[in-house]
């Protein structure tokens, strides 16, 4: 069962290759062609007529097998050493995380002494550190952008920290206007209010308005 938003291909026994059809039909040359035939402003589409219309190429039924075998043993390959660089990935990124946690919590001193901070989600800390709220120690700044200003539009990623906002137009909702954005001095500390929950906090290597 599908939507009508899509369109259901079956390859002719005598004429496709199952398998070398959902190669073929991903082919970039066959891609641009579904673009260029495809109408609408938010979500273009191509009719089912249109998609018919479209050529591919057609070698014979061994070559079919032939290049569809080859390309599932490729791929496969590929997809396995994609999924071995990820989970490396996640494992630098979980000691990475571990080393910050560490750092920030006991210190680079392993042979420091300890003593109970009083507040359970911190535990034990350095015998020499103090316990401050965040209130005593960063200012709240709510200075407004003047209107009709040209400055850098920032965002705020949990994985990329704070960038121009040109940098990342493919990702989020564009601004249409920045009058009354909050300013942003090179090294503030910018925080996602709605997702600080998920670490969405970042130092800011700009000037601009977020």
């Amino acid at each position: 069962i599908v939507s009508p938003g899509f369109a259901v291909v079956r390859p002719l026994p005598t004429a496709f290759d199952p398998d070398f059809c959902k190669y073929a039909l991903r082919e970039l040359a066959f891609l641009v062609e579904v673009q260029k035939r495809s109408f609408g402003v938010s979500y273009p589409a191509i009719n089912a007529s249109e998609l018919g219309d479209i050529p591919v190429y057609v070698p014979v039924f061994p070559q079919q097998r032939a290049i569809a075998a080859y390309l599932d043993h490729e791929t496969a390959r590929l997809d396995a050493l994609i999924a071995a660089k990820e989970r490396l990935l996640a494992l630098l990124a979980e000691k990475r995380q571990a080393i910050i946690i560490h750092a920030v919590t006991r210190g680079v001193d392993p042979h420091a002494s300890l003593h109970d901070s009083g507040i359970p989600c911190l535990g034990e800390i350095p015998a020499h550190w103090e316990v401050k709220r965040v209130k005593y120690i960063f200012r709240l700044v709510a200075d407004p952008a003047a209107d009709n200003n040209d400055f850098e539009l920032l965002s705020l990623y949990t994985d990329v920290g704070v960038r121009p906002r040109k940098e990342l137009e493919a990702r989020g909702n564009k601004a249409t206007t920045t009058d009354s954005y909050w300013l942003v001095r090179r090294g503030d500390l910018v925080v996602n209010k709605l997702l600080a929950w998920m670490g969405a906090f970042g130092v800011s290597g700009y000037d601009g308005v977020t």
